[in-house]
């Protein structure tokens, strides 16, 4: 794993980060094809710009350069280009409106967790039965989904909601979610720079039915039970564990996106639990390497208000980053 967390490192401490002069916009598509939208990314590449996140079926989230924006805008497919803040939208366009209104919105710093727990001991691994062959192929295959945080990132963003229970989502928090963990990527995004040329396609899965409320189980304890039913729900049943399914979610979301890699990103909701966490005390973690992260919607202290900490924070061990090198890369920076 040594190599992994060196790679990441270096992206994170020397990469170069994206020349400011270089101009973020919104890109509405006219389209929900994507086939499309794969085509007109490409002959935004061409041009000089950079998708940095692709929020289907039809916002991408661009730097592009000034000189170039009129290109960009005669480009077939592109309906809309925006610098600024764009009234909310209605249809398929509306969660990418707000994610890129949010983002246009100051943000938390990466290392202020303001009285949260420390982000320890959140870096697992899966049984070693799921990490077969992890490391022993020059193609990514089923196994390898998260080897190297450059190139093409697909991620579920995932959002249970029970058949009872206290915890029920709205689609303004929903969007909300979604709009936050865009931001902690955009971390990313922007410290990758040229040398990890980095573009996160969203696949938002909300209300996904389970019969359990996550946030009233033991957290990781039991996380075969309740992460199982929740791959179950999205219609992922083969395969002996939780591992599997997740497995099977993402290379679902690498064929469908046409990405390098993929992970699913579960968000449990616990805006009426009283501390946010799970009754062993998590409330975030993730597996290095894949396939999944977990965090609550509180996430304990850090709160609602500092999701993309937390999704910046767990992105890294997806990647590869163990606890105490992740967080010092992070501070680092």
């Amino acid at each position: 794993m040594r190599w992994a967390v060196v790679f990441l490192c270096l992206i994170l401490c020397f990469a170069s980060t994206p020349s400011a002069a270089a101009g973020r916009a919104l890109i509405i598509l006219k389209s929900a094809d994507l086939t499309e939208m794969q085509a007109t990314i490409a002959s935004l590449e061409a041009l000089g710009a950079h998708v940095g996140h692709v929020i289907p079926p039809r916002t991408l989230i661009a730097d592009v350069p000034t000189q170039v924006e009129s290109q960009v805008a005669a480009l077939p497919d592109v309906a809309e280009l925006h610098r600024g803040a764009v009234p909310a939208a209605q249809g398929d366009a509306a969660v990418g409106v707000a994610v890129w209104n949010s983002l246009l919105a100051p943000q938390q710093s990466v290392v202020n967790g303001g009285n949260a727990k420390p982000l320890t001991g959140d870096a697992f691994e899966a049984p070693m039965e799921a990490r077969v062959s992890v490391y022993g192929s020059n193609a990514p295959g089923t196994y390898q989904t998260s080897s190297f945080m450059v190139g093409k990132v697909a991620v579920g963003v995932v959002l249970p909601e029970s058949s009872g229970g206290t915890e029920d989502w709205t689609p303004e928090r929903q969007s909300d979610v979604l709009s936050r963990i865009v931001s902690g990527l955009d971390w990313w995004v922007q410290k990758g720079g040229s040398a990890a040329h980095l573009t996160f396609y969203y696949e938002p899965r909300f209300g996904v039915p389970t019969q359990y409320e996550p946030i009233a189980m033991q957290g990781a304890a039991d996380e075969e039970t309740w992460v199982s039913d929740i791959f179950r729900g999205m219609g992922y049943t083969s395969g002996f564990t939780r591992f599997d399914r997740a497995r099977a979610y993402d290379a679902y979301l690498r064929r469908t996106y046409h990405t390098d890699w993929a992970f699913a990103l579960i968000v449990v909701d616990s805006l009426n639990d009283a501390d946010g966490q799970f009754a062993d005390g998590h409330f975030a973690w993730a597996y290095v390497m894949g396939p999944y992260a977990v965090m609550t919607y509180d996430n304990d202290g850090y709160s609602i208000s500092r999701m993309s900490v937390v999704a910046t924070h767990e992105t890294g061990h997806v990647f590869g980053a163990a606890a105490r090198s992740s967080s010092a890369c992070l501070m680092i920076v």
